[in-house]
């Protein structure tokens, strides 16, 4: 802590001793002081400002007006200001029939005599020509030696008092009018039914204010609405009304509902007739009462706050300061536990309690001595602390002692603490021994305690965080070097002598060219010196020394200390072995080719497939018109299956890159493995003899099958590569289960305890080098030459097989051939489902129409002139805003759109359909758009989603469906 920090809180220790020591002086002795407040007494502005009557403080003389309360604006109707600069102002609006009474009495007091703090009572003429009653009381403020100081007064309106007496003097009928219409309560009492008068009549304000109707209060005691009042009480009152003159007290009423209020009665003896009854005039003074009550609580504050100042105003190390401290706000609030929590925040998984003080019956999170797991309760009172500025209670407690230690906690106040270092803590206060309302003074003076507290946690964070920086200098994993300004060496940490074997005894007070080598020339180290010297942070690689003269390389930062006025101090330098930051540097190329591929794919994908389905709407209408052709009817069959392999390629692409949804399903590999082999045999040549030896027992895995198969494809294509140039050539794919040995699953301990299935593919080409063996599953390496290979093939297969759970592993040998074995884990629970097939079948449409909206030209133009050759009028539009027109103009069966399209894609017209024609059947088709395909999948009703380039039977199918199904 600094030593300003410690004169800034002395200077507010005084300011508060001085402030309770004048307080205390200003206390008038009277009897309301003797009742229970002579040590509280609350600052004289906050009292004036929280009543309604005038209240001020004079010179003696009279002749200056230290303060005026913001209530003389309301009775007089002028503004404070003014009677600032003209203390006597006030005297100009008493009428003049009263004004000498007045100036008599101020005479009279202005000698010091206050026997009779009371005025006369006069009246005020306000600037709007209206009338009010003043009752006015000054009281004098002595100092210690007995002489006065100043003079303080009220000054209330009693208009509407005087208004009630008044009424007591006009006729029964219009005393009836009045005695409805006052504000007051006024009830009218019998008091020949004994010790305790009855209710026989009050006004209508009287009875609401007491929850009561006069049915239900008439011919009741008074004790029912004035309980507190003993019967010796009530007897003692009725004896001085019946003594003659008017008697004034205050009493606590009670409602019906039980709730109270404070009331000032004004209570006559009055004939009616022969009767002789009780007149009680009462008004409300709860408001009074508790500006007094808040004088109490300011008192209590500034002494609590005092005590508080007097523990953090301690020389004591911080953490010793906070746990007296904390100590002292539990006395403060009679606790049974106040306590500092950390931290408070809803993102952590723990939480503890660093410091508290308890009653020894009851012992809290702190003696456990343990962190404590995050929960839903203590998350959101977390979240609830730090959105508020003030102290929150909780009375109950929330349920959340099940789900930690049980405390007993009855009624919590709590207050997130913000210090100006580190995260925020909580300042709380249990109550254990019964549930406690925590009143609002309690929760101001809590609140201006927490405030204090920041400050003080701010040092011990300060205190903390040295300690701590010490410790993560000295267990560091780097080199820590710091030298003077000269660059002789001050300190270095055990890494230091872990990297270059010096001890530290060895090497302080040398210069750090004692590690030097001669792998860099003098430019270098001169350079490096003159960038540290002008104040810049020097970074580079380096070859350095060891004790033993062995070299090492090292990347090194140095940086330079200031001081206070900026000037450079120190020199702080790190090392790290740069072996590491190599290895690194490795992985982030690696990874950067992965963004590359998934950058380049999905830049492609959408537009590629696009073309791919123009393509194949061209070869659908070709074999449309190609009728029994057979040698033309195979060139399009043949160009359809290169369209296939072409968009599963793409797919495979997307997938290794991480930009599409796989589809998992359990399925015999055997039949997989079996249609795959045949695929390739097209792309095979006749000269190269291609087997296919599959296991007779049925092996299903669950997986992506199109995806799978392209890996088997890839693999078969790669062998006929290999043996390109081989006498001989031999291809095989075999498939069989497989049971792993020990050495198996230590390289591969993700498959253990799981039953397997091999798939093989071997060739006896040209083999694989050793220095590319350990490459080829990279992306973008390959062996072929130019034109001949993508790269891609096997990165592709490796990455899908790691999707699935599997592995991949290889043997090569050079000039005899290489093997691919590809490892899948078996489903065998699991009920094997068809493998995915495309349909050619025709659906033929029935005239109805179809809105086709696409964004490329050439494949909207091909797609509608297929769907009018299998029977469907069709509408085109280019984008979504085009096709809601032609919505609103047509009638319109179904709608084919793509997703992504400009001004209006496919998913924001589907929505704005949907409000208009909620059964509209919808069929989305996208080249590429993972989320947006996902997001269809679960959001719009009555759609289906295609992925370009599809089958026109697929499609025609999909079309029919719909629409049958919306029929």
């Amino acid at each position: 802590m600094s030593q300003q920090h410690i004169r800034e809180l002395m200077d507010e220790n005084q300011r508060l001793k001085d402030e309770l020591a004048r307080l205390r002086s200003q206390l008038p002795a009277t009897p309301e002081a003797d009742g229970g407040i002579q040590h509280s007494e609350r600052h004289f502005r906050q009292l004036a400002e929280c009543i309604g009557d005038a209240f001020w403080i004079v010179s003696p003389d009279w002749n200056q007006l230290y303060y005026i309360s913001p209530a003389y604006e309301k009775i007089w109707g002028k503004s404070c200001q003014s009677l600032y600069e003209n203390p006597h102002a006030w005297m100009e609006s008493i009428v003049p029939d009263d004004c000498h009474r007045v100036a008599a009495d101020i005479a009279i007091k202005s000698t010091g005599n206050f026997d009779n703090p009371a005025f006369p009572e006069y009246r005020i003429r306000r600037p709007d020509g209206s009338i009010r009653w003043i009752l006015a009381r000054a009281f004098p403020v002595r100092d210690h030696s007995g002489a006065i100081c100043c003079i303080s007064g009220i000054a209330e309106d009693i208009s509407e008092r005087k208004e009630a007496e008044a009424a007591l003097l006009q006729s029964e009928a219009r005393y009836k009018v009045l005695f409805e219409q006052t504000a007051d309560y006024v009830f009218v009492l019998d008091p020949s039914s004994g010790d305790i008068p009855l209710i026989v009549d009050g006004n209508a304000n009287a009875f609401k204010q007491h929850g009561y109707t006069r049915t239900e209060l008439v011919g009741q005691p008074v004790s029912l609405i004035d309980p507190r009042a003993t019967p010796e009480e009530h007897r003692q009152r009725t004896g001085r009304i019946k003594a003659g003159g008017l008697v004034h007290f205050e009493a606590e009423h009670q409602r019906r509902d039980g709730s109270t209020f404070f009331v000032d009665v004004a209570i006559q003896q009055v004939r009616f007739g022969d009767k002789v009854l009780l007149y009680s005039v009462e008004r409300d003074i709860s408001e009074r009462k508790q500006a007094e009550n808040e004088r109490i609580a300011y008192i209590d504050m500034l002494e609590g706050l005092q005590s508080v100042s007097d523990a953090i105003n301690s020389p004591d190390p911080a953490d010793k300061v906070i746990d007296r401290t904390i100590s002292i706000i539990r006395e403060i609030f009679s606790a049974d536990r106040a306590w500092l929590l950390f931290p408070c925040d809803p993102d952590s998984d723990t939480w503890e309690v660093p410091v508290e003080s308890t009653a020894p019956e009851y012992p809290g999170a702190l003696s456990l001595k343990k962190r404590f797991p995050a929960s839903d309760i203590s998350t959101r009172i977390f979240n609830e602390l730090l959105d508020s500025k003030h102290p929150l209670t909780y009375a109950p407690i929330p349920d959340w002692q099940k789900q930690e230690d049980s405390f007993d906690v009855r009624s919590q106040m709590a207050m997130a603490i913000r210090p100006r270092h580190g995260q925020p803590w909580v300042l709380g206060l249990h109550q254990c021994s019964h549930q406690r309302q925590w009143s609002k003074d309690e929760q101001r003076l809590f609140e201006q305690i927490g405030l204090r507290i920041a400050d003080q946690l701010s040092a011990a964070w300060q205190e903390k965080m040295l300690r701590n920086l010490s410790s993560a200098v000295e267990q560091a994993g780097e080199s820590v070097m710091i030298t003077s300004r000269e660059g002789t060496i001050e300190y270095v940490n055990p890494a230091f002598t872990a990297i270059t074997g010096y001890k530290p005894e060895e090497v302080i007070g040398r210069d750090p060219s004692i590690l030097k080598s001669d792998a860099q020339d003098p430019a270098y180290y001169q350079k490096l010196w003159q960038t540290i010297t002008r104040g810049e942070v020097w970074s580079g690689t380096l070859i350095d020394r060891k004790k033993d003269g062995s070299f090492y390389p090292a990347l090194m930062t140095i940086a330079p200390v200031h001081n206070e006025e900026g000037s450079i101090t120190h020199f702080v330098a790190t090392q790290q072995d740069i072996s590491e930051h190599k290895r690194l540097q490795e992985q982030f190329f690696e990874a950067q080719k992965l963004q590359a591929i998934g950058t380049l794919a999905g830049g492609i994908a959408h537009d590629f497939n696009n073309m791919l389905a123009a393509l194949q709407g061209n070869t659908f209408l070709a074999a449309r018109l190609a009728g029994d052709d057979p040698k033309l009817g195979e060139r399009l069959s043949n160009i359809d299956t290169i369209i296939q392999r072409a968009a599963a390629m793409v797919r495979q692409l997307l997938t290794y890159a991480r930009k599409d949804h796989i589809s998992m399903a359990p399925f015999t590999l055997n039949l997989l493995i079996k249609e795959g082999y045949k695929m390739a045999r097209t792309a095979i040549p006749e000269n190269i003899e291609y087997t296919c030896d599959l296991c007779p027992e049925l092996m299903i895995v669950n997986g992506d099958a199109n995806q799978l198969q392209q890996v088997l494809i890839n693999l078969l294509i790669n062998a006929r590569d290999a043996v390109e140039e081989t006498i001989n050539p031999k291809i095989s794919c075999s498939l069989t289960p497989f049971v792993a040995d020990e050495p198996f699953f230590d390289s591969h301990p993700e498959l253990r305890n799981r039953p397997l299935v091999r798939m093989s593919v071997r060739d006896n080409g040209c083999g694989i080098s050793a220095d590319k063996f350990s490459k080829i599953f990279e992306p973008f390496f390959t062996s072929k030459e130019v034109g001949k290979g993508t790269g891609l093939g096997l990165a592709m297969a490796y990455g899908s097989i790691k999707t699935h759970g599997g592995v991949i592993e290889v043997e090569s040998e050079l000039g005899r051939g290489t093997a691919f074995h590809v490892f899948l884990p078996l489903e065998k629970q699991l009920q094997a489902t068809d493998l995915p097939k495309e349909s050619h079948h025709i659906s033929q449409g029935q005239s109805e129409t179809v809105l086709l909206v696409d964004d490329e030209e050439t494949l909207r133009s091909v797609s509608a002139e297929v769907l009018r050759d299998i029977g469907y009028t069709v509408m085109a539009a280019c984008n979504g805003r085009e096709a809601l027109e032609l919505l609103r103009e047509h009638t319109i069966d179904l709608l084919i759109t793509d997703i992504v399209m400009p001004e209006m894609g496919g998913i924001d017209l589907a929505e704005q359909v949907r409000r208009h024609r909620s059964s509209l059947p919808i069929i989305f088709v996208t080249g590429y758009n993972k989320d947006y395909t996902l997001k269809l999948q679960t959001g719009i009703d009555n759609s289906i989603v295609l992925n370009k380039p599809f089958e026109f039977g697929t499609l025609s199918q999909t079309i029919r469906q719909l629409l049958d199904g919306a029929a």
